[in-house]
Parts: structure tokens; C-alpha cells; sequence
């Protein structure tokens, strides 16, 4: 009798430690579910302020996506940097339909932009809306350059170019007679969870 309670407790403990590995999802499935959920929130819900609770405190612009009146600064602070976020934010879901579904707004058909020698494809359950990836190491961090290509400035080429960095890259459609873009958001781990470092908007001509 006694083996038979022993026996069940181990496959009671197997079955629930099965469960629990179940549940938790892992860093791919992690990174994926933060992605679908910014992009549900500021896409389909149309809260910016919400979407903009998704920066990284450590969050930069490359020189492509920076207000004119910030181009020429030579320091940019996070108030102002938050700013420009905002109104990268605002000013493309202006251009999209309102009650839309996800699904109906992005996509990643399309975006197979990146030279497979540079990239290291990343498996997740959101591969309809988009694509992750990392880059493979580099001697140069601007040997690769998939965001504000022609900003040249050395820290942000190394802070996009790191290996902990995840390229998460999504088509957008916007409203009729508007060509869809390309939107680029760079995610990084925190401590409360994946944040985004940087983001680039794009077309496919870009």
C-alpha cells in the first residue's frame, strides 16, 4: 500500500512539475507575447500612453526617426526622448484604420528584407504577425545596419548591434491609397521584462 501512495505522489509530482514547465513560457515565447501585446495596444486599442509604458528607461532614436528640432542636439534628454516617441506613436496610427483586428493591421509577409549570413531566426507563436531575430556576432557593429542605416554614430550602431538585442519586424497597412511600412522595434530584456530599445519605420524602398 505503502509503494502504491510513493508511486502516486512521484507521478503526481512529475504531472504538475510537466504543468508547470507548460506554463512558463520561454525567453522566444516571452519576447513575442510582450511584441503582440504592444502592438494590440497601440494598434488596435489606439492607447499611446499605454504603448508608451513599453520603452526601455534606457531607450534611444537613431537619427532617422528623430523630431527636426531634436536632429542637431547633441544631448537629448528622456523627457524629450519620450516625446519623440509619443509622437512617432500618435502620428502613424493616424494614417491606420480604426476597428481593426491585429491581424488585419500587420503582418509579416513581406519582411524577408535581412541577408539570412547576418541573422538568427527566432521560433514563436506570433509568426503570422512578425518576425524575430537576432544578429549574429560581428567584428564591426556597422558591417549590419537594419535601423537609421545612415546614422553612423558609434554608440548607436553598438547598442543596436549587441547580441541581446531582438529585432522584431512587422508590415503595416495603413489606410487606403497609403503604401504599407515596415515597422522595426528593438527589444531588450529588463528587469520588470522585454522593453523596446529603438524603433524604424520604413518602406520596403527604404
Amino acid at each position: 500500500m505503502k509503494k502504491i501512495r510513493v508511486i502516486c505522489f512521484i507521478v503526481l509530482l512529475f504531472l504538475c512539475g510537466n504543468n508547470i514547465e507548460a506554463q512558463t513560457p520561454s525567453t522566444e515565447q516571452d519576447i513575442a507575447i510582450s511584441a503582440e501585446e504592444f502592438f494590440s495596444v497601440w494598434l488596435v486599442q489606439r492607447d499611446v500612453n499605454k504603448a508608451l509604458n513599453f520603452l526601455s528607461p534606457n531607450a534611444i532614436l537613431g537619427s532617422c526617426m528623430l523630431p527636426e528640432h531634436l536632429e542637431k542636439k547633441a544631448y537629448i534628454s528622456k523627457k524629450e526622448l519620450r516625446s519623440a516617441f509619443r509622437l512617432i506613436l500618435t502620428d502613424t496610427i493616424r494614417y491606420t484604420n480604426k476597428n481593426r483586428k491585429l491581424n488585419e493591421l500587420i503582418s509579416s509577409e513581406g519582411t524577408d528584407l535581412f541577408s539570412e549570413e547576418t541573422i538568427i531566426p527566432v521560433k514563436h507563436h506570433a509568426e503570422q504577425l512578425f518576425r524575430i531575430f537576432t544578429l549574429k556576432p560581428l567584428e564591426n557593429a556597422s558591417d549590419v545596419k537594419y535601423v537609421c542605416k545612415f546614422d553612423d554614430r558609434k554608440t548607436f550602431r553598438d547598442k543596436v548591434a549587441t547580441p541581446n538585442v531582438h529585432y522584431v519586424v512587422s508590415k503595416l497597412t495603413l489606410k487606403e491609397k497609403t503604401p504599407p511600412i515596415v515597422v522595426i522595434t528593438l527589444w531588450v530584456q529588463e528587469k520588470d521584462g522585454w522593453r523596446i530599445l529603438t524603433m524604424d519605420l520604413s518602406t520596403n524602398e527604404d
